[in-house]
């Protein structure tokens, strides 16, 4: 049987202690219970604690819960305060507990049988509770990093899905820990949380990696000896006897020519191929191939030490011997890139043939150096053919430490390699500017490129991308609205700026976008500092922008006064705005200095040129206040210059007095009301 609402009222008013059970509640108090049933069941609802509750209708599972709610919703009407109202609210803490979780048995479209991989997220997360339907925005959240994550995995070769329908049901639950690994930020996981979830998402791609290995189509383990499985199986890349991928596989397979023209160099065994070896050869050969491929395989000690250990048992029991001199090409005198490197590693010296084997070697790495490169935009070549004579050198000393492992340098000599290379990186990502494909930084000052490059979004000369140009873009209007609100500088656009002002406005731009990049509090401290000074530099070029009246030899108190005041320097043009402050202060001061006898003059025009110093002294000093970048230091100083400027005007002005001579007064000095007497 359903309760009504009449039931909530009357359970309402017992649990607020209002009313006693089997008394009639009144019809103001029902109406104050009433008057909140409806808005806390839709705030339920919107919480997402429990949707669809129907107070003309509620279902005896929910609804003592729901009149716990709703009697703390009902605590300030009635009164209730102290003891009372903390029991009243953790009860409808509890009642709201209960209601989540009564929730599921209520939803249409709860857990189902599916896996669904973005309900899993959310749940890891703690943004809905097991079972509980995800709100579609979470869902949408979460589900607009899939693609994103799927696209990752294809370019680190941890799988090739490209859509999860496509996932085997073995492989969902690794998706989803690393899904949630990608979100964590985007729910405000604490960061504890976070880094669990992010150990998680390390180990769901490590047995990714191991599973996309098996629905790989490689070559399966046969019955027969296979030494690229057999290098794969020591190297621990797959287990023994499980399929190796096609390109595991030719990883190792693209080493038996290297290796067997090595062991022929060497006079250790001179073999063509290694399908011509016999079975007692093929597994010493295997234990030397797999030391050879562990570095591309990620091995580490103590595993490689082991292998190192086999391949030189291996070595033994085939017979070593000294390398076989090759008829290779002889060095020239153009810079010869392969044999540079060859010299580098100290396989031949500076000058020597290097043979067709060694030279093959080096060869093979260029390609995919030169890939690399290109795929950390560093430079952007398609071959060394079309390689600049000033890049040379700098891949030369990377393509040095490429082939250091295979020409068996390795541990502390390894260092001077590394050292190289990184320099040559610095050195080709400077030079590469010129091969970008993107839109090259000209001469002309770029306001939104300054700023990408000021918040480290690009490279000083690298081109920033659409989207991250259309960042910046969308905050330049609200910049400059800003800055002529508060009467920085007036300007409708940054292509109508002058360019003595540009520098300022994208270190003022730097600071508006610095969050929206995530930069830290610190960062952004730093750049709101930068930014207050850039403001400061504006306020001033902008008098120079403004059109006030120019500066001309002809003694000027308005812009002698602007001077005193610091608001402009010295012969710097005031603007009109700046001249007006001023000059509606300029007759009031005559009134005042007339009404003192000090000055006798009511026009400045009747103000002798050698008083008009002082008196723009006295004006500097009576418009101070009125201008709010005047330090307190400046003012103090015209303030205290005031009695000797008084004093210059009081005792020089009456040799300039246009007034009629005081000597033809009855008595000297009197007055009458009405004016001097004449």
């Amino acid at each position: 049987m359903a309760y009504t609402r009449q039931d909530l009222i009357s359970l309402v008013l017992q649990n607020v202690g209002v009313l006693a059970a089997g008394q009639e509640a009144s019809i103001e108090d029902r109406a104050a219970v009433d008057i909140r049933i409806d808005p806390k069941l839709a705030e339920l609802a919107k919480r997402e604690i429990f949707a669809g509750l129907n107070a003309d209708a509620l279902d005896p599972a929910v609804f003592l819960h729901v009149a716990d709610i709703i009697a703390s919703a009902c605590r300030v009407p009635f009164g209730i305060t102290g003891n009372k109202a903390e029991v009243l609210t953790g009860a409808a803490a509890e009642a709201e507990a209960s209601l989540k979780l009564l929730s599921r048995q209520f939803s249409a479209t709860a857990a189902t049988a599916a896996f669904d991989v973005v309900r899993d997220v959310l749940e890891k997360l703690g943004v809905v509770t097991i079972g509980q339907d995800p709100s579609a925005q979470d869902r949408g959240v979460v589900t607009a990093r899939i693609a994103p994550m799927l696209a990752d995995l294809r370019a680190r070769e941890i799988t090739t899905l490209t859509d999860l329908s496509q996932a085997d049901p073995a492989q969902l639950r690794h998706l989803a820990n690393i899904l949630a690994g990608i979100c964590a930020g985007s729910f405000n996981v604490d960061p504890a949380v976070g880094d669990r979830l992010g150990n998680v998402a390390t180990a769901a791609e490590t047995a990714l990696r191991v599973m996309q290995r098996q629905f790989d189509t490689g070559v399966a383990t046969s019955g027969a000896f296979n030494v690229a499985q057999s290098v794969l199986e020591l190297l621990g890349v797959v287990e023994g006897g499980q399929t190796a991928t096609a390109k595991d596989v030719a990883v190792v397979s693209a080493r038996f020519g290297p290796m067997l023209a090595d062991l022929r160099a060497r006079h250790i065994i001179d073999l063509p191929a290694v399908e011509t070896a016999d079975a007692a050869t093929k597994h010493f050969l295997a234990a030397i191939l797999a030391a050879r491929c562990s570095l591309l395989f990620g091995v580490g000690d103590p595993l490689l030490g082991g292998l190192k250990a086999e391949e030189m048992r291996a070595e033994a029991a085939l017979r070593a011997s000294a390398r076989q001199l090759d008829a290779g090409t002889g060095t020239a005198g153009s810079f010869d890139l392969v044999q540079s490197v060859l010299e580098a590693l100290g396989v031949v010296e500076a000058g020597q043939t290097a043979s067709a084997k060694d030279r093959a070697a080096v060869s093979a790495r260029v390609a995919p150096m030169l890939a690399d490169l290109r795929q950390r935009e560093i430079i952007a070549l398609p071959s060394i053919a079309a390689a600049d004579a000033s890049t040379q050198l700098h891949l030369a000393a990377i393509l040095a430490l490429a082939c250091a492992v295979p020409f068996k340098i390795a541990g502390e000599a390894l260092l001077p390699f590394q050292a190289s290379a990184a320099q040559a990186e610095a050195a080709l990502r400077v030079i590469g500017r010129q091969f970008d494909g993107g839109v090259a930084t000209n001469g002309t000052f770029d306001v939104v490129q300054a700023v990408l490059e000021n918040l480290g979004v690009v490279m000083a000369g690298y081109t920033g991308s659409a989207k991250d140009r259309a960042v910046v873009s969308a905050r330049i209007a609200p910049m400059l609205g800003d800055l002529r609100l508060r009467e920085i500088v007036n300007l409708a656009s940054i292509e109508g700026a002058d360019p003595g002002v540009l520098i300022h406005l994208s270190v003022i731009l730097t600071s508006a976008c610095s969050q929206a990049f995530g930069k830290d509090v610190a960062t952004r401290t730093l750049l709101a500092g930068e930014a207050a000074k850039a403001e400061i530099s504006l306020k001033a070029l902008a008098r120079q922008l403004d059109t006030g009246v120019a500066v001309s030899g002809v003694f000027d108190p308005v812009q002698v006064a602007l001077e005193h005041l610091g608001i402009v320097s010295a012969g710097q043009t005031a603007s009109a705005k700046d001249r007006a402050v001023v000059a509606a202060r300029l007759q009031p001061k005559f009134m005042e200095l007339r009404g003192r006898d000090i000055c006798g003059v009511t026009d400045l025009s009747q103000l002798s040129t050698e008083l008009q110093g002082a008196f723009a002294r006295l004006l500097a000093a009576d418009c101070a206040t009125s201008f709010a970048e005047v330090p307190p230091a400046r003012i103090a100083m015209l303030l205290a210059a005031v009695p000797d400027q008084e004093h210059i005007l009081r005792y020089q002005s009456f040799v300039y007095d246009a007034r009629p001579a005081m000597r033809l007064e009855r008595f000297w000095g009197g007055r009458r009301r009405g004016g001097w007497i004449v």
